[in-house]
């Protein structure tokens, strides 16, 4: 029985599209690339920002508890669902959606960071 990888070539390029996107967008509007660059570590943006002060790593460690389950989910259907032309585009489409609740929870962490 030969092993074959679930991840295509294809996944890396939405996991690497959704934060230059976001990157980009979040350096566009707040002008700051160490801001744009948090941005990035999804629920955690704000402890990051304000060095781990304890109300903003609560917060972010409660916006962790939300987000992550999608992203496990995201990365079962990839195991799940076999790699075939059938099922490939299902499988970017949920791929993309559960990696956009893990970067889009950055946003709300560096708003109660700065709140």
């Amino acid at each position: 029985m030969k092993f074959r990888s679930a991840f295509t070539k294809r996944h890396l390029q939405i996991f690497l599209a959704l934060p230059a996107g976001l990157f980009l967008f979040t350096l566009f509007f707040s002008g700051s690339f160490s801001a744009a660059l948090i941005t990035l570590s999804g629920p955690f943006a704000g402890a990051f920002e304000r060095d781990w002060q304890s109300c903003c790593a609560e917060y972010s460690w409660f916006l962790a508890s939300c987000v992550v389950p999608f992203a496990l989910l995201g990365g079962v259907f990839q195991v799940v669902l076999k790699p075939s032309k059938k099922y490939n585009l299902l499988r970017y489409v949920i791929w993309g959606l559960a990696l956009i609740p893990w970067y889009a929870s950055g946003w709300f962490s560096i708003m109660h960071a700065i709140s």
